[in-house]
């Protein structure tokens, strides 16, 4: 079964470099171009979504305070597990 990636990146030339680099590495991948765009994939595909690519910054939306929290307790249900941010 290969692995689903929602990708979110404003940048368009950005957005499609990582589109076609996951699909190298033989992921399936869902773009979003904002993070509003993001949330609503997200809900759209919650069931085979496996990974998230999220900007810290992003237009309609930043990822390391709204982005998380929308997705967190969503994901939590769904999975059985604690939201576990990873930030470098």
């Amino acid at each position: 079964m290969t692995e689903t990636v929602l990708a979110v990146e404003d940048i368009e030339s950005a957005r499609s470099f990582l589109n076609d680099a996951l699909l190298m590495f033989g992921y399936s991948v869902i773009c979003a171009e904002d993070g509003m765009d993001g949330l609503k994939k997200f809900r759209e595909n919650k069931d085979r979504i496996n990974d998230l690519l999220l900007e810290l910054v992003m237009p309609k939306l930043t990822s390391h305070s709204e982005f998380p929290c929308l997705l967190g307790k969503q994901e939590q249900e769904r999975k059985g597990q604690k939201y576990k941010p990873y930030m470098q």
